[in-house]
């Protein structure tokens, strides 16, 4: 099983971005309690940066996580979600034989 199994939240580990995470979350916390008391709201533009930042490490940390087992679950996931195959050939029968169901309205009339 992947890292991604059970569709639960994921937070990659590569690259320390656990740690990231705390340190970003502890500071902003950090800054808007300062700025709630007496700030002048400055500290929102570092905070502004450092957010972008953390996005663009979340996306390289969690590329490195994907290896064969993801993949491989993926490729299963995708051909196990093939379900509706039967409901276009239905359509696409009935649709031959003229079915009301599929024809225009203003067809029906002729």
């Amino acid at each position: 099983m992947s890292v991604f199994a059970d569709h639960r939240n994921y937070i990659p580990g590569p690259l320390l971005f656990p740690k990231h995470l705390l340190l970003y979350a502890s500071l902003t916390l950090l800054t808007l309690i300062a700025e709630l008391i007496g700030g002048n709201w400055w500290h929102f533009w570092p905070m502004m940066a450092w957010t972008v930042l953390l996005a663009i490490h979340y996306f390289i940390a969690s590329s490195l996580a994907i290896d064969e087992d993801w993949a491989a679950e993926k490729s299963t996931d995708v051909r196990t979600r093939s379900y509706d195959f039967d409901h276009i050939y239905n359509i696409d029968k009935r649709f031959e034989q003229g079915h009301d169901s599929v024809t225009h309205p203003e067809e029906r009339k002729r």
